[in-house]
């Protein structure tokens, strides 16, 4: 006699997706909790000599500045970019690994203009670099992931 083998809580479309969700978020709040403290080690180690006067002569200043509103740019710009060079998911497993690998790229550049901002200010003590540094990761707290944004990021 054959009989169908019984259904699986781990082969259930909802169960993968709340999974790949929790995994998501558990991402984003690693990825936020880092740049936080690493922020905080940058202040730490920049208190005594911050410069409360934003001081536009330094280069490395503008080229920081340009670079965290680059990547804050690019972050917002990739969504359409993302969707035309990937290919429609055709199940629900796809589609997730869709959505958790278009949130690491946006998260990793974002992360990536905050980082430069951090480590400008720790070099120049300026306080510019923190204000961006400070942008940044308000706007990786945006991001945060959830159902809405992934049957944004995936229905086609």
């Amino acid at each position: 006699m054959n009989t169908p083998p019984a259904q699986d809580s781990r082969m259930d479309p909802q169960y993968d997706a709340g999974k790949f969700l929790l995994a998501t978020k558990l991402l984003h709040f690693a990825l936020v909790s880092g740049l936080l403290l690493f922020g905080l080690i940058a202040l730490i180690i920049s208190f005594k000599q911050l410069s409360f006067t934003p001081a536009l002569d330094n280069p490395l200043v503008w080229i920081a500045g340009l670079g965290c509103i680059g990547s804050i740019v690019v972050a917002l710009l990739m969504f359409p970019v993302y969707r035309r060079i990937t290919p429609a998911p055709d199940n629900v497993r796809s589609a997730l690994q869709h959505y958790q690998a278009f949130c690491l790229m946006r998260w990793a550049v974002i992360e990536g203009g905050a980082l430069f901002s951090a480590i400008v200010f720790i070099i120049t003590k300026n306080i510019l670099p923190l204000g961006l540094f400070i942008a940044s990761v308000i706007l990786l707290i945006c991001f945060y992931p959830s159902r809405k944004q992934f049957i944004t990021v995936t229905k086609r």
